[in-house]
């Protein structure tokens, strides 16, 4: 039973194709996860005392 879910999902070919809604808010939050994950990145202690001093105080 469960293998005709996964076959009807994964492989049935799609009824129309999908356009994915690019508006400003969506583009303004993807450049802000954008950044933000550069950010950890590039700055990891930064943020770890951030973490550190939320927990623990101070």
């Amino acid at each position: 039973f469960y293998i005709r879910i996964v076959m009807v999902i994964y492989m049935r070919e799609p009824g129309r194709a999908f356009e994915p809604a690019l508006t400003p808010s969506v583009r303004t939050t993807l450049a802000l996860t954008a950044a933000g994950t550069i950010g950890i990145g590039l700055f990891p202690a930064w943020f770890l005392r951030l973490a550190q001093s939320s927990v623990f105080g101070g």
